[in-house]
């Protein structure tokens, strides 16, 4: 039981290291890992266009 849960416990950090140093915009990254950096930026950039677009609905209502 234990090695199964040390093992549970390894994944999902690792898949943590991983996200963040995909952000950095350095063409010869973005190219090693084939666009999976790519992809974090457009998650973030959609993400921060609807916060904006929240901010701005939000803004016209006050």
């Amino acid at each position: 039981m234990l090695p199964s849960m040390g093992m549970d416990h390894e994944s999902p950090s690792k898949a943590h290291l991983m996200v963040p140093p995909a952000p950095p915009p350095s063409p010869a990254d973005a190219a090693d890992i084939n666009g999976f950096s790519f992809k974090i930026w457009e998650a973030g950039t959609s993400v921060n266009s609807d916060f904006n677009s929240w901010k701005a609905n939000v803004s016209k209502f006050h």
